[in-house]
C-alpha cells in the first residue's frame, strides 16, 4: 500500500512502526506551508503507484495487524472501494457508516483517482464526508472491526477551526441538496442559551460564510461510470429528520 501521512507540528513517528516491507510511506509536512489536509493527501497519493492508498493521521497508533486487515478487506471483496479502521472507545461507528472517517482508511487507487481525490477547497474538516459521497457511486465502504487504530480525540476549541467545521458542513450538505442554514442558526441560538458561546459564535459565523461565499461553489464533478445508474448511492444520503 501507499501510506499517506499529512503532518502539522508533529511527525509520522507513531505510524512508522506499523509500516510493512511492501508499503511505501509518504509524508507531507504542512507546518510551514499549510496547503490543507485534502491537498496534502492528494499530493502524497499522486506520488505513489500502488493499487491501494492508505490515509492515516499521525496522532494515532496502528495496532498489530491493522494495515493487514484493511488491505485484506479490499482484496477479499471486489465490491468494496474503501474501508476504514476501528478507532476504539469513544468513537461510536457503525459497520456500514454514512461516511468514511479520515483518521485511518484505505481506498482503491482506481476509485480515488476516478472521483478526483479530495476537494481541496474545504482545506480542513468534512473533506472525508464529502469524498465519501463520491466514492459511494463507485461501490461500497465499511468499517473493519479487526483493524484497530487507537486515535487520539481532540475536541475542537479553536474559533477558527470550529468556524471551518460548521461552514464546511453546510457547504457539503448543500452539494447533497440538504443544507439547512436555519437549523444551524437555531443551533447557534440554543448554544448561546446554554452559555456555549464558542459554538454559538462559530455556528453563526459559519452560516454567514456559507450564505455569502461557499454556497456559490460548484459541486465537485461526479465520476462518470459506464453502465451504472444515476441513482446509485442516493439512498445513502437521504436526509434524516431531526438531524440538527
Amino acid at each position: 500500500m501507499d501510506i499517506c501521512v499529512v503532518t502539522y507540528k508533529n511527525t509520522a513517528d507513531r505510524i512508522r512502526p506499523a509500516v510493512r516491507d511492501q508499503d511505501e510511506l509518504w509524508v507531507r509536512d504542512n507546518t510551514h506551508d499549510n496547503i490543507g489536509f485534502g491537498a496534502g493527501c492528494n499530493k502524497l497519493a499522486a506520488r505513489g503507484t500502488q493499487p491501494i492508498i492508505l490515509f492515516v493521521n499521525p496522532d494515532g497508533d496502528p495496532q498489530a495487524g491493522c494495515f493487514d486487515a484493511l488491505e485484506r478487506a479490499l482484496l477479499d471483496d471486489p465490491a468494496l472501494v474503501a474501508v476504514e479502521a476501528t478507532l476504539g472507545p469513544g468513537w461510536d461507528r457503525e459497520l456500514e457508516p454514512e461516511f468514511l472517517c479520515g483518521a485511518c482508511f484505505a481506498v482503491r487507487r482506481s476509485a480515488f483517482e476516478a472521483v478526483g481525490g479530495f476537494d481541496e477547497r474545504l482545506f480542513m474538516y468534512i473533506e472525508d464526508n464529502e469524498i465519501s459521497y463520491r466514492l459511494s457511486l463507485m461501490g461500497n465502504f465499511r468499517r473493519e472491526p479487526t483493524a484497530l487504530f487507537a486515535h487520539d480525540s481532540h475536541p475542537l476549541t479553536s474559533l477558527r477551526l470550529l468556524h471551518s467545521y460548521f461552514r464546511n458542513e453546510l457547504t457539503v450538505d448543500g452539494w447533497k441538496g440538504r443544507a439547512r442554514p436555519l437549523g444551524m442558526l437555531r443551533g447557534a441560538a440554543l448554544a448561546l442559551q446554554g452559555r456555549s458561546w464558542r459554538t454559538s459564535i462559530t455556528k453563526l459565523s459559519g452560516t454567514i460564510s456559507y450564505l455569502i461565499w461557499t454556497r456559490r461553489w460548484e459541486a465537485p464533478q461526479m465520476p462518470v461510470i459506464p453502465g451504472v445508474a444515476d441513482h446509485v448511492g442516493v439512498d445513502r444520503w437521504t436526509p434524516r429528520r431531526g438531524r440538527r
